[in-house]
């Protein structure tokens, strides 16, 4: 099978976000940590209202809180886009094609076959 195609902003943008998707098991245990920092936070609001604490605990979870949010939504995307303006191979078409033995990309630079045994383990995304 052979294909063409360009690469965008996008698709640069959801490549990162794909390699920083963790491991299941690290998943579980982010959600577990997840959900005891919202007991955490439910709890401090109840004693501060009903006994007037002082809810300095509150100021540095909005503040972790809102820097993994612009990191995440706002930062590594920037980051993304900036690399695809900056890096002009990214811009030129891409040949891949699929053999029994290898995978092969032809570009306007130069070509690469990688034998299917060099391979690892790789990622798909689920979203597309």
């Amino acid at each position: 099978m052979k294909l063409t195609y360009q690469i965008e902003e996008k698709d640069l943008v959801a490549t990162q976000r794909l390699g920083m998707r963790p491991r299941r098991w690290l998943a579980i245990v982010g959600a577990g940590l997840f959900v005891l920092l919202l007991l955490t936070c439910a709890f401090w609001i109840y004693e501060w209202i009903s006994s007037g604490f002082s809810g300095n605990q509150l100021w540095w979870m909005g503040g972790l809180v809102v820097y993994i949010s612009l990191v995440f939504f706002v930062w590594l995307p920037w980051r993304a886009k900036r690399t695809f303006r900056q890096q002009k191979t990214l811009h030129h078409p891409l040949t891949v094609e699929f053999t029994n033995d290898a995978f092969l990309v032809e570009a306007v630079h130069g070509s690469s076959r990688v034998p299917w045994t060099d391979f690892h383990k790789w990622k798909a995304a689920h979203d597309s």
